[in-house]
């Protein structure tokens, strides 16, 4: 028998690194990677079936994009992941979606997983409180981890059927993970006991990200070889702060006439920013990336001179640490996890969420000196995915023998 303990794991949109878009995705990705070197892991990544209403077409056109991308080998050899699928049901979602969760959690228990001896979901919902569910029918400790927007947006300014599914897998989880302080403050405000709370951040791969120059990734990329570079990536949404940082990169050009904006990732605000570059008279100096795969990254991230994270709010930004892994300084508004990350200065320079004149002062000055790529890259060895997945471990199994932990954010 195979004594190896095992995890029984909840998560949306469970893809190969290459597929994957959001750094909520590719953070559960990579550290269920690592997790796998010394834990059985079975991953449960329910997919979502929308009826044929026309508010629905975007995520129905997603969902095709999805499954037509999908390939035979897109499951890891050292995981069990199973992607059972149920019905969104219009207006009575609220108590379906739990419902359906619970009867899919349970089912994989039973066959796949008599053997667990921790259930953890990520995002409080719904993933977070099928996990909690599933642990409580079963007799197991529950873990879930709030990621950002899952807590100080949905848990507090969220629909009320969504507020309440939060708080209540909030109270009974036996332990929640917070991946910043900013998080673990917040979850200790919505009466969260310190004895069930953990700081954890997210990680990131650093061997993925060191060995990048910039004149190949420049040439791998096909950016331009001769103008300084600001690069920013994230999906292309308003939290993500965009619309910001093309104003801002305005004026810079005014300062810096040699110098190109790449903005990576896709969203619906995709036409919105382009009209903003065309109204700026920036169509030259602006490019819109679009898309880049995974494996890629570490090449965009080579190319730049600077990299640029504008965004509102944040939970622990992988951005930010890749940024850092790849030696390259970050202009971040000093928000969430990234006022852990960056020291002022050191790492790069955070400005106030929303300010266009700040963060283009910011970034003039990050492109006007030179910044050590050993102290950053140092800096992102921190946050290696080796130490923050040995920190999750000793939670299960601080759980599985029921043994009292670290009561702060240090845990």
């Amino acid at each position: 028998m195979d004594r190896t303990p095992h995890v029984l794991l909840f998560t949306q949109g469970f893809l190969p690194p290459d597929q994957l878009t959001g750094g909520v995705r590719l953070s559960v990705s990579q550290q269920v990677r690592f997790l796998a070197q010394r834990w059985r892991v079975t991953v449960v990544s329910p997919e979502i079936l929308l009826p044929p209403l026309p508010r629905y077409a975007r995520e129905r056109r997603m969902a095709a994009q999805n499954a037509a991308d999908r390939r035979d080998d897109m499951n890891p050899a050292d995981l069990r992941v199973l992607r059972p699928r149920y019905i969104h049901v219009p207006l009575l979602f609220v108590l379906t979606e739990p419902l359906q969760l619970f009867l899919i959690g349970l089912w994989v228990r039973l066959r796949h997983a008599r053997d667990a001896c921790v259930v953890h979901g990520h995002r409080l919902y719904p993933m977070g409180l099928a996990a909690v569910l599933v642990a409580r029918a079963s007799g197991l400790p529950a873990v879930i981890t709030a990621h950002g927007s899952d807590l100080h947006t949905e848990a507090i300014r969220g629909p009320w059927r969504i507020r309440f599914w939060c708080r209540w897998a909030l109270r009974r989880a036996d332990r929640v993970v917070a991946v910043s302080r900013d998080l673990f403050d917040i979850a200790r405000n919505l009466g969260v006991s310190e004895e069930r709370l953990r700081y954890v951040p997210n990680g990131v791969d650093v061997e993925s990200f060191e060995s990048g120059d910039r004149e190949s990734g420049r040439r791998a990329l096909g950016l331009p070889a001769t103008s300084r570079l600001i690069v920013s990536v994230g999906n292309l949404v308003a939290v993500k702060g965009h619309r910001v940082l093309i104003d801002a990169f305005r004026a810079v050009r005014e300062r810096h006439r040699n110098v190109t904006l790449v903005i990576a990732g896709e969203g619906p605000l995709r036409s919105e920013l382009e009209e903003q570059v065309r109204s700026f008279g920036l169509a030259e100096h602006v490019i819109l990336f679009g898309r880049v795969a995974y494996d890629r990254v570490p090449d965009l991230l080579a190319a730049a001179d600077v990299v640029a994270l504008p965004s509102i709010n944040e939970g622990m930004p992988l951005a930010a640490l890749e940024a850092l892994a790849a030696g390259r300084p970050l202009v971040s508004s000093a928000v969430g996890g990234t006022r852990e990350i960056v020291e002022q200065d050191r790492h790069g320079l955070l400005v106030p969420a929303g300010d266009a004149a700040a963060l283009a002062t910011a970034l003039d000055t990050a492109l006007s000196r030179t910044w050590d790529a050993a102290v950053l890259r140092e800096r992102a060895r921190q946050y290696s995915w080796t130490i923050i997945a040995e920190k999750l471990e000793r939670i299960y199994a601080e759980l599985s023998r029921r043994g009292p932990g670290p009561a702060s954010p240090e845990g």
